[in-house]
Parts: structure tokens; sequence; C-alpha cells
């Protein structure tokens, strides 16, 4: 028992300080993920609106398919300079949200 009371004391302050390190440092990189997380769908939402309405003004002689395959080249190439990941499934839905909120404008 003496040997562990001494052990502890020795060593028990520089234990806690490493657990209590890394459990902060846990909690950070969550923290932090989470808000990377929450700002990358908003950039992603505003920057398929924002090519959305663009292509709306720019082509608007082309036909749909001809249109969301422009807006989806600017989404993709808007999204790869802020190296933000997006899939083609994810342009499709959002690019559909947009133009659904654009028709009841």
């Amino acid at each position: 028992m003496n040997v562990f009371m001494e052990f502890l004391s020795e060593y028990g302050p520089t234990m806690l300080y490493t657990i209590i390190s890394g459990i902060i440092s846990y909690i950070a990189i969550r923290i932090k993920n989470i808000y990377t997380n929450y700002t990358n769908e908003k950039v992603k939402e505003s920057i398929v609106k924002n090519c959305v309405k663009a292509t709306e003004q720019i082509y608007a002689n082309l036909s749909g398919e001809q249109k969301y395959e422009k807006a989806f080249e600017a989404i993709k190439e808007m999204m790869q300079a802020k190296k933000i990941d997006i899939t083609d499934f994810e342009i499709k839905m959002l690019v559909e949200a947009a133009c659904n909120e654009l028709n009841k404008a």
C-alpha cells in the first residue's frame, strides 16, 4: 500500500494532466469537425443557389437538361476551388431544391 501511495503522489499529477489534456483535445477536435461540417453545408447551399440563379440568368435560352449541365459544371468547379467534397447526388438534390425555391418565388 505504501508503494502505491508513493507512486500516486509522484506520478499522479502527471497522469491526471495527461488524461485531462487528452480529453480536452478530443473535445476540441470534435467541436472543430462539427463546425467545419456545418459551415461546409451552408457554403454548399449558397454556392448551389448562386449557380442555379446565374445559370437561369445566363443560359435562359437553353433547355432544362442543358441548364442543369452548366450549373453542375460550375458547382463542381467552385467546390473544388474551395476544397469542399461534394457528391454528384448531393449536387443533384441541392439543385432540385434550389430550382423548387426559385419556381415558388
